[in-house]
């Protein structure tokens, strides 16, 4: 029965590694998503950004000054409508449902798993 003990201490080691690589795997994702968060916060501004100049490009063709000025804000437009073009659609909310419940769900492995090593320890101690 040691050496059954021991085989299972092994296993659980080897699936305590395999948690810690999960988790390293989880908080990438995570910060990966803050990230993604705070781009998507950017593209307000870039919008906000994009009419305030179609409203000086408006402004300066009503005064009749079609001179480089136009041109420049013309250019600064295309330039900052093709950014926001390029970059992914805004999400209403960002949607972290996925990452809570597999954080959930290692949670819940790694309180079995600690359990199994106390129970483990325990048998150990009594040998």
């Amino acid at each position: 029965t040691t050496a059954t003990l021991a085989e299972t201490v092994k296993e659980v080691g080897g699936e305590q590694a395999a948690l810690k690589s999960s988790m390293a795997g989880l908080k990438a994702s995570v910060d990966e998503l803050s990230t993604l968060s705070t781009q998507i916060g950017g593209l307000d501004k870039l919008a906000a950004r994009v009419d305030g100049l179609s409203k000086d490009i408006a402004a300066l063709r009503q005064r009749g000054d079609a001179s480089q000025a136009v041109s420049r804000l013309e250019q600064d437009v295309l330039i900052l409508r093709s950014e926001l073009d390029n970059r992914p659609a805004a999400t209403p909310g960002v949607n972290t449902s996925e990452f809570d419940s597999f954080r959930a769900q290692v949670t819940r492995t790694i309180n079995g798993l600690q359990g199994q090593v106390a129970n483990l320890q325990q048998q150990i101690d009594r040998r």
